[in-house]
């Protein structure tokens, strides 16, 4: 029994990728999202069975807060991480060994015999 939704008919109101598969299992997201606006289907999960119904479909809708910050991270990740595997550094030697002045913090000494 889901008494999750049991007050409101059962119905789950909007949901986006990723939002059920740890609640009700993959199988009924996975079902869920192939369906169409209109169609009804049961699905079988952790021994569980569910009916579930496509009321309607909206591609552009507003993410949830937690679907959008997951998001907004997993992106940031995956830029970042392309960021690092193309990014080249290259050094150009503007000036020959013996042009480079001595480093000022370095004391230098004269070592005689």
């Amino acid at each position: 029994t889901d008494t999750t939704t049991a007050e409101q008919g059962g119905d789950l109101g909007w949901v986006t990728t990723g939002q059920l598969a740890s609640r009700y299992g993959q199988a009924v997201e996975d079902e869920l999202f192939a369906l169409s606006p209109g169609e009804m289907t049961t699905v079988e999960s952790d021994g569980m069975f569910y009916v579930i119904q496509v009321l309607d479909r909206d591609e552009n809708g507003p993410l949830p807060e937690g679907v959008l910050t997951q998001r907004r991270s997993s992106a940031l990740t995956d830029w970042l991480a392309e960021r690092k595997a193309s990014s080249e550094v290259q050094i150009e030697r503007l000036l020959a060994d013996d042009q480079i002045p001595p480093d000022p913090f370095v004391t230098q000494t004269q070592v005689g015999g």
